[in-house]
């Protein structure tokens, strides 16, 4: 290979200077309003998913209680559990989000 031997006392990896930097309010505010407000939007959209998800709960449980079509009853009934775990994974996250906007 083609190298050479460098000098022992010669510094490979330069020295890092230590970079001071001072806090611009401005910005730094402007950052937690605007990520607050983009933090409130998304909880928003949350409980709107939310209500859809409700929504859809009702429906399926109206064809779990019709008996005229039991396979449409079967897939309803496991369609219903898996929109409940998924609106309570909903609340929880939403929960979450506003505890955490309510502390900044």
């Amino acid at each position: 290979m083609r190298t050479r031997a460098l000098d022992p006392d010669k510094q490979v990896i330069p020295e890092v200077e230590e970079i001071i930097e001072t806090p611009n309010n401005k910005t730094s505010t402007d950052k937690t309003i605007f990520g607050i407000a983009e933090e409130a939007e998304s909880v928003s959209r949350l409980r709107e998913l939310l209500g859809e998800t409700q929504e859809r709960i009702k429906a399926c449980e109206e064809l779990v209680n019709d008996k005229s079509n039991p396979v449409a009853s079967d897939a309803a009934a496991q369609e219903v559990e898996t929109h409940r775990k998924k609106a309570d994974r909903l609340q929880t996250l939403i929960d979450r989000r506003e505890a955490s906007i309510s502390k900044e």
